[in-house]
């Protein structure tokens, strides 16, 4: 996914249990507008990939600083 869509990702979360992850997604823009329709995209890649592969997004959320 960074390469196809242009975003840091990372492992927030210390991996205390094994069937569970909390991954950081961040790009910068000067565009809201543009960083709210790539994060929708990068959620719905992540669901996408999740599914495939047998497990589930939780939850999600979106911040703008």
């Amino acid at each position: 996914m960074r390469t196809t869509f242009n975003v840091s990702i990372a492992e927030l979360d210390g991996a205390e249990l094994w069937n569970r992850a909390t991954i950081g997604v961040v790009s910068i823009s000067h565009s809201r507008d543009y960083l709210d329709g790539l994060m929708k995209n990068v959620e719905r890649a992540a669901t996408r990939i999740a599914n495939n592969n047998g497990a589930e997004v939780a939850d999600s959320f979106l911040e703008f600083l």
